[in-house]
């Protein structure tokens, strides 16, 4: 068939039976828009078709353009765009000839929509957007041509596949000026279409928009008017958290602000979709594709529902294959000489914590670290310049690296600062600390490289010499989320594994562990996400084939060529949000010491990547990270009998009893009201100062206001008061009223968390000092209201008035005079009713407080009776120790409430979210109270209650509280139906499920490979754990007994794309890469390559 052409004829009226072209009769309108009408007609031969009468006249801008379109699509030819027949004049109309669809996408999400479905399955959505992907990229390489309307509407089924069709604002990229005009859809318009400057990946970002439209039955901009939408589209982070986990940062990178940050093209976006996360193939795997021997792909269900994206579940190791010989399993293994070179903040708490950890661990699992720390806080280098070098810390270099003022760097020349932007030089902080900015880092690293070069040398040096024959182990620590790990990492690995292979060390590995901060948005830092995601896009940079490490030749910073990269053992571990979660520095400790002294051959083990091309991993460069957290040992008395006895026991001092609450809350009520002024005189008084200080200041603003009235008005007292009344209404108001309500009630709640964090409040008293505050507020709330009904001036002092100074008649004087006092009467009666409004916002604040504090009790209530202790039984399991031994309940229970208080009782304030049931609460306090009852028994007569204080100490009896709680919680917070207390099996169950989800990596969010290892001292306990975790857990689990180790979870997470990081990170920040550009610390390298 040949190209469709133009010609011109006459017709009548458009209506059904009317034959506009002969040969072509309207049978159905079928489809109205804005730019014309769609009919169903009968074609010659019998043939249906569908023909589209475009509105208005050829010569006008509509018509010009679709014409102007059809000329442009009338030689393209392809399965998936609709086939134009013809196109030509009726009656000084457009008239154009199409094949007929059986309806479009927009008519099959309806349909799905009204039988009650959100939207299109996935794998069919995903395969009607593979025909769009083709036809769009089939018109964008070989055409130059982007459709820019994609959207529902315009994509027709035939014959259950999918083709574009509406080509009314097709563009032409190769036009010089190829701006949009009317008639795009801003819905799914990019955002460099409302700039009029559409690009060849304009098509990608509408498809995407339309995706999860269609998928969830929502969009990622919800603006209602074209104005609201185009702002979002150029400025917004798109909300895309009705998808899928897996599918966030793939149409996070679709619908980036930069066309050039997007996908290649719109059939990559699709394949990106299809292709399951933590997968390098291309498409969607058959089921056939994975060898059940080998990985098995495990989905969002893993750990009962925690993850956020499908990763692969790597087999478990077979303990008699791992390199764990039984001198490593006994701990009989030589001390490793260790090098670690930490940096910044998060490096020190590291160091310290190894340091700690060598002071009290037995030789015969100890590992020589020799260690250089550098950071711009002189405080931070000085504290760790305590520890003295021994035979196990044998080189200790802690350096201060602190920048200079701008005029020194100015003064001192900037030679050797060529590699970085100059703006840097005048943004230094006058503290000398980069305070998160990483250039800053990099610029102190510059300007002390000689003295850190001679550190590390130093210490590399002495770690060759004690190490012999064996392999040590190198380390570098610190956090990219901060300025001085963030600007300085890069550089120093990369020059660390120059100066080990210049010693002769090639064959030891480098292991990076890194923090970065929690993948949330987090207000309190607002540079750290910046400073993670440009650090990764350098990291991704060096990481490509090719882009070796160029040095830095102006202050004697060595290349490396790419093939000795020292990133590809990098572990990043990010911030949890769990209240039971370790926090990344403690992960990086206890990680580095058991890989340092008797876990090295399993970690190594399980560091392994079997069956991997390492060209592939290269052109994907990835990350690891790691969870691990230490088990409580089982079968011992403290965990099982004693643990949650005290548990229960601090449970029930938290909770609080009716008989103690009054008057435990009246001394506080009393407290809270003079600190935050609450009283009627002071409520009154603020309402009053709105319109003057004083009553002087008061009189004249009276004054002022009466003398612009018509003399004649002011012997009319209905007249007068009206006046006034206007008056207060419009002046006399409380600006900030609701600010300084939140500000009181933040005071209330900041006094009740710190009594409850030290024990001198529980939570039923707290609920009693609010009652009791709320309830003095409201009589003078009431007090406050009636004397506004009775107001009157009661001051004796007379206003002295001057009709020279007035400027009025002195016959009036007296009129002006009684006025005023009218006004002050009026006045009074006013700030009074604005007082009490007041108070009674106040109180509506209150009640909230009281109900998350009813809330807390509720669930407090339903912890002490799930505890699983036999609540008939008054006996004490402390009795059953000796006199010495037993006294020391009362500083372990406050040591357990210090432990506990902050994180679960005085968060119960803000919200019980974050506790997900009463089970949750006594497995995680169960599991905090076995260790320090340990170390209490341990400690024996050698403590005595004496030495304990503090307010938690003046009344613990524990027998007392053990038999007399059980009625009141029992009558005041009965069980709900159904929510019977769970056994000690259950409870100890409950501890381990959150214990593996805690040892989760967060970055598995973004994909990748895991593995999830089981690690005790003894085959009994080994068995014991294994037995309860795979009653929950369906994954592959790696179990290994060590001899003298702890019981431990390590999930090994790998093959994390730094690609999918740095996308989860760019849609955390808004999708704004303006911030990241500037903290790239090099202006000497082309970043420009968006990664």
């Amino acid at each position: 068939m040949g190209e469709p052409t133009m010609k011109t004829t006459t017709g009548n009226k458009i209506a059904a039976g009317h034959e506009p072209i002969t040969g072509y009769v309207l049978e159905e309108l079928i489809g109205r828009g804005g730019y014309g009408e769609v009919w169903r007609a009968s074609a010659p031969g019998g043939m249906k078709k569908a023909i589209k009468f475009v509105y208005g006249n050829i010569g006008e801008k509509r018509t010009e353009q679709e014409l102007k379109s059809l000329e442009r699509i009338k030689g393209v030819q392809h399965p998936f765009i609709l086939g134009l027949e013809r196109f030509e004049t009726v009656d000084n109309q457009l008239v154009v000839v199409t094949e007929l669809a059986d309806g479009s996408l927009e008519d099959v999400v309806r349909q799905n929509r009204d039988r009650g479905s959100c939207g299109i399955s996935r794998d069919l959505l995903i395969a009607y957007m593979r025909d769009v992907a083709d036809a769009l990229d089939y018109l964008h390489q070989l055409y130059k041509l982007q459709h820019l309307d994609i959207k529902p509407a315009n994509l027709l089924m035939v014959g259950g596949r999918v083709k574009v069709a509406d080509f009314g604002l097709l563009k032409d990229l190769r036009d010089v000026e190829c701006s949009v005009v009317g008639g795009l859809t801003p819905i799914y318009a990019p955002p460099e279409v409302f700039d009029g400057k559409p690009s060849v990946n304009s098509d990608q970002y509408s498809m995407a928009v339309m995706y999860q439209e269609l998928l969830t039955g929502t969009r990622p901009f919800t603006g209602r008017t074209i104005a609201q939408l185009a702002t979002q589209h150029v400025h917004n982070a798109p909300n895309l958290t009705s998808l899928p986990p897996s599918d966030r940062p793939v149409v996070a990178r679709a619908l980036e602000k930069s066309f050039d940050r997007r996908y290649g093209s719109c059939s990559e976006f699709v394949d990106a979709l299809a292709r399951p996360r933590g997968s390098t193939q291309t498409g969607a795997l058959p089921d056939t594709a994975i060898d059940s021997g080998d990985t098995k792909t495990v989905g969002a269900s893993f750990v009962a529902g925690i993850g956020e994206a499908n990763v692969q579940d790597l087999p478990a190791l077979d303990p008699n294959a791992t390199k764990c010989d039984d001198a490593s399993r006994s701990g009989s293994k030589a001390v490793r000489q260790c090098l670690v070179i930490a940096l910044g903040g998060t490096g020190s708490q590291c160091v310290d914590d190894l340091f700690c950890r060598l002071e009290d661990a037995d030789s015969v699992d100890t590992a020589a670290f020799h260690t250089v720390f550098i950071d711009t806080h002189e405080d931070a280098a000085r504290s760790l310049r305590r520890f003295e070098e021994t035979e196990k810390r044998p080189t200790i270099r802690s350096l201060a690296t602190t920048l200079r003022t701008a005029n020194e760097y100015r003064e001192g020349g900037m030679s050797s600062m060529r590699s970085m932007s100059r703006r840097w030089i005048y943004n230094i902080p006058r503290s000398g600390c980069t305070e998160g900015m990483r250039p800053l880092g990099r610029l102190a690293m510059m300007d002390h490289w000689n003295k850190i070069r001679e550190a590390i040398q130093d210490a590399i040096n002495n770690l060759k010499k004690s190490s012999g024959e064996e392999i040590p182990g190198v380390y570098v620590v610190g956090s990219i989320a901060g300025g001085t790990g963030g600007g300085m990492y890069l550089d120093i690995v990369h020059v660390l594994r120059r100066m080990l292979d210049d010693a002769g060390l090639e064959q030891t590995a480098i292991l990076s562990l890194l923090a970065t901060s929690s993948m949330e948005v987090d207000p309190s830092h607002p540079l750290s996400l910046h400073d993670s995601l440009a650090t990764l896009r350098e990291m991704n940079h060096f990481r490509k084939p090719g882009n070796s490490y160029p040095g830095d030749t102006h202050v004697d910073l060595p290349t490396l060529p790419a093939a000795r990269s020292p990133l590809r053992n990098v572990y990043l571990i990010s911030a949890r949000e769990s209240t039971t979660a370790p926090e990344p520095h403690k992960t990086i400790s206890d990680y580095l010491w058991f890989d340092a002294t008797i876990g090295h051959d399993l970690l190594e083990s399980a560091r392994l990547e079997p069956s991997k091309d390492p060209s592939s991993i290269d052109c994907k460069p990835a990350l690891r990270s790691v969870g691990i957290i230490t088990l409580a040992r089982n079968e011992t008395f403290a965990e099982t009998v004693l643990a949650p006895a005290a548990t229960r026991t601090l449970l029930a001092r938290w909770l609080g009893n009716p008989s103690d609450a009054k008057s435990n809350a009246k001394a506080l009520v009393e407290k809270i009201e003079e600190r935050c002024s609450i009283d009627h005189h002071s409520f009154f008084a603020a309402a009053l100062d709105s319109y003057g200080l004083d009553r002087v200041s008061r009189q004249q603003r009276l004054l002022n206001h009466l003398t612009q009235l018509p003399l004649n008005e002011l012997s009319n007292s209905s007249l007068v008061t009206n006046s006034l009344k206007a008056e207060f209404a419009s002046n006399v108001q409380l600006e900030h009223a609701e600010s300084d309500i939140q500000s009181i009630v933040g005071t209330i709640s900041r006094e009740l968390k710190n009594h409850l964090r030290v024990g001198r409040l529980d939570v039923i008293s707290a609920i009693e000092t609010i009652r009791l505050l709320t309830r003095n507020i409201r009589q003078w709330e009431s007090k406050l209201q009636h004397q506004s009904k009775i107001s009157k001036n009661d001051s004796d002092a007379d206003i002295v008035l001057s009709s020279e100074l007035l400027g009025i008649p002195a016959a009036s004087i007296p009129k002006v005079k009684l006025a005023c006092h009218v006004g002050e009467v009026l006045l009074d009666s006013h700030a009074k009713r604005l007082a009490a409004a007041r108070a009674s916002s106040l109180c509506d604040h209150l009640s909230v407080v009281e109900s998350r504090l009813s809330d807390a009790a509720t669930l407090l209530a339903q912890a002490i009776r799930s505890t699983g202790v036999n609540q008939t039984e008054n006996s004490n399991p402390w009795d059953t120790f000796s006199t010495p031994v037993a006294r020391q309940v009362a500083p372990y229970l406050i040591d357990l409430h210090t432990s506990c208080a902050k994180p679960w009782l005085v968060n119960l304030i803000s919200t019980t979210e974050h506790i997900k049931s009463p089970a949750t609460l006594v497995a995680t306090i169960n599991q905090i109270a076995g260790p320090l009852i340990r170390d209490r028994m341990a400690a024996g007569s050698n403590l005595d209650l004496a030495q304990s204080s503090g307010p938690m100490s003046e009344s613990i009896d524990l027998s007392q509280s053990w038999s007399n709680d059980s009625a009141f919680v029992d009558k005041q917070y009965p069980v709900p139906h159904g929510n019977e207390h769970l056994s000690d099996d259950e409870a100890a169950r409950l501890s381990l499920k959150q214990a593996v989800e805690d040892a989760r990596p967060t970055l598995l969010g973004c994909g990748g490979q895991q593995r999830l290892v089981l690690v005790a001292g003894s085959q009994r306990e080994l068995d014991s754990f294994r037995l309860e975790i795979e009653a929950f857990h369906d994954g592959q689990l790696t179990c290994l007994v060590i001899d003298s180790a702890p019981p431990m979870l390590i999930h090994e997470a790998q093959q994390i794309e730094i690609d999918d990081v740095i996308s989860r990170l760019s849609t955390l920040t808004g999708g704004n890469s303006q911030v990241s550009d500037r903290l790239l610390t090099r202006c000497d390298i082309d970043w420009s390559h968006r990664n």
